[in-house]
This record gives C-alpha cells, structure tokens and sequence, in this order.
C-alpha cells in the first residue's frame, strides 16, 4: 500500500499538496471520519484531487469540499494498481450520501448504466447524471484508455511504482446537452468514484476502494 515515502515522485507534490481524502476498501464512512487515525495509514489504492490553471487544489479532508472557478479543470489520480475507475458525476448529493453511508455499490451505480464514451478523452466531457448513469475510465494500454490521450504516466518502481492519471474536463454533458463548464447550471457537482476489478468468469464486478468530491464553484 502506498505511504508518504511512496510519493517522492515529481507528482508527489500534486498529490499531497491538494490535501486528498483517502477512502479504505471495507468501512468508507469510519474511515473517512476517524479523526484519530492519520489517512495516510489506511489501505490505499488510489487517491484523487482536482487540478485548475496547472495548480493542485485543496481538499478538505472533512468534507471533501473542493473550491474552484466555473472554467475548465482537470481529476488527477494516483493508481497503485490500474483497474477500471467508475465515475458517477451529479448536481445532486443522493449517490454521494449512500457511499459515504456504506451503502453497497450494486445498490448505488445501475448496472445496465455505463456511459458510450470514445477513448482518449477527446472531447474533454463529463456527462452528468442524476439518474445513475456512470462513467467507465478503464486502462487496457497506451492507446485504450479513456483518460487524456497523454494523461497515463507510469511511477518507476524505485520511485514506489503507480501510475499517475488526468482526465480534462473542458465541457459537461446535461441532459443530452453540451456545454461549457463556465455555463454549469449548479454551483456544485457530486463525483463519486469506485475502483474495480471484473470477477474472473462473470459479469460482476468487486470494489477496491471508493472515495468522493465535491466541487464548489466560485463563479
């Protein structure tokens, strides 16, 4: 499991600058909200934060909150190991709420809900959904992948191993309609993430870890 030290890489700083929440694979909530146990300790897969003007952002470890302007920004991840990242974006706190409650993630995400997205990332959109619907953004290789088309970089393994990954968001997709992040009708959106691994043999998928944000918007 990644620690402190395993973060001495030129991205440690847009990692831990941003002040990330960590989320355990068992328990989210007491995870989450144990103030006498430093986060760091926990069992880590990944971490996540929002990245603005080529600037990490704080988040606030309570509440997830982070506090950005209504223009494009990019979600940053640190993966220890890579495996499929479903993302459930929303103006809505509902499906938020239910992970941070422990709710089970077949009861939060629709299975039949993955969003048809190209890979690459290149329209740069997220796609909104109050209704369940999620993105997918799997690593298959260096050309199969829906993060930034340049957004996969591998850790070396003297530096701790991982990955570092970046999503650019330029757009959002609402009700089948697309328009710039400046023009967001909320002032915040709900993300909600959980990585997965495909159980060997069937359809279902297990949860590593699930972690949340909320962004804010200033304007």
């Amino acid at each position: 499991m990644p620690t402190t030290d395993r973060f001495s890489w030129a991205f440690r700083a847009v990692l831990l600058t941003a002040a990330m929440t960590f989320a355990g694979c068992d328990d989210v909530h007491t995870q989450t909200s144990d103030k006498k146990t430093s986060p760091i300790q926990k069992p880590v897969q990944f971490t996540v934060g929002i990245r603005q003007d080529g600037q990490p952002l704080p988040v606030d470890k309570k509440t997830h909150l982070v506090h950005l302007n209504k223009k494009p920004f990019q979600i940053v991840f640190y993966f220890e190991k890579m495996s499929s990242m479903l993302v459930q974006a929303s103006f809505q706190p509902t499906f938020v709420r239910q992970a941070e409650g422990g709710a089970r993630m077949d009861q939060i995400l629709r299975q039949d809900g993955t969003i048809v997205e190209d890979q690459l990332n290149p329209d740069f959109t997220l796609y909104l959904s109050d209704g369940g619907l999620h993105h997918n953004w799997f690593y298959v290789d260096p050309q199969n992948h829906r993060f930034d088309a340049n957004g996969v970089q591998p850790i070396p393994e003297k530096q701790g191993g991982g990955y570092y990954c970046v999503r650019t968001v330029r757009q959002l997709n609402v009700e089948e309609k697309t328009l710039p992040v400046a023009q967001c009708p909320s002032d915040k959106i709900y993300l909600l993430f959980f990585q997965v691994d495909r159980l060997s043999g069937i359809r279902s998928r297990a949860e590593r870890q699930r972690d949340w944000l909320v962004l804010a918007f200033e304007n």
